[in-house]
Order: C-alpha cells, then structure tokens, then sequence
C-alpha cells in the first residue's frame, strides 16, 4: 500500500499539483509550524497520508501510517510520526482544507447569489460503551450495546 492509492506518487502529486502547488504546501507547513526545519516528513508527505491512505485502509493504525512512508523511503518511527500529530498539525490540515474550500466554493459569490445565508457542514459517529455505562450512556437498542455514546460536528461554511 501506498499513500497514492495505487497511482505512482507523481501521478497524485502531479493531481494535487493542478489544484495546490507542491512549493504552496511547504509554505503552508511553514507558517503554520509544522515545518520547522529539514525533516523527513514534509507537509505534502503528512498531507498524503492523513487524507489519501485512509480511503485504501480506513482503520489504518500508527504503525500502517509509519509503514506507508518507509515504503515512501521516508524512514521514520511510529513515535515520532505519533508527535507529528499535534497543533502545528492541526493549523496545517485546517488551513489546507480551508484554502481548497475557498478554491472551489468562492464564498461571497455562494451567498451572494443564494437565498439562504449560511451553510453548515456536519458529521456524527456513534461507538458503543461497556454495557455498565448504561445508566448514563443509553445506547439505541436493537443488537448493538446497551450503551453508547454519539459525537456530532457541525461546521459553519
């Protein structure tokens, strides 16, 4: 397995490369942190990995993850790749998700031109509890646990 899913690495980056590019999210990894000096792991790598890999494998651990990038030639642990995970991270998969939005949803023109004002994007998951949790965690019956816990996001676009 590898973070392009099967296409050769230049041919995703030569995908993204169309919409961002390459140098635009090293500069990104810099402002925001993540990048702080030569590393193995640059922002484009961590960009794969956290957005591609998963649609290959979407329980992949922190082990597959390290894994991917070995077969990238990108040696790094598991713990370090787990501290990689952190706010800088964060400020940096924020600000790409947010610059590739405002690329394809140019936002005054959205609202401008609809009648409604806003727009919220949300998601849930739902996970089952030990059944001793039941008394304050009541799950939704049918074959699943006897409790159950659901976290919902909604994002103001």
């Amino acid at each position: 397995m590898r973070p392009s899913l099967d296409l050769p690495k230049s041919k995703l980056i030569s995908a993204i490369s169309s919409f961002f590019d390459k140098n635009y999210i090293e500069q990104i990894a810099r402002d925001t942190g993540f990048v702080q000096r030569e590393s193995r792991l640059q922002g484009l790598d961590f960009f794969l990995i956290c957005v591609f890999i998963h649609q290959k494998d979407p329980f992949i651990s922190l082990n597959g993850l390290s894994g991917e990038l070995i077969q990238q030639d990108i040696s790094i642990s598991k713990q370090s790749l787990q501290e990689r995970f952190n706010d800088q991270a964060v400020a940096f998969m924020k600000r790409i998700v947010s610059d590739a939005l405002s690329k394809k949803l140019p936002t005054q023109e959205l609202f401008e031109n609809l009648c409604f004002k806003r727009v919220i994007i949300g998601d849930s998951t739902v996970f089952q509890l030990p059944g001793s949790y039941s008394f304050k965690y009541r799950g939704n019956g049918g074959g699943g646990s006897d409790s159950a816990l659901k976290i919902q996001y909604q994002f103001n676009l």
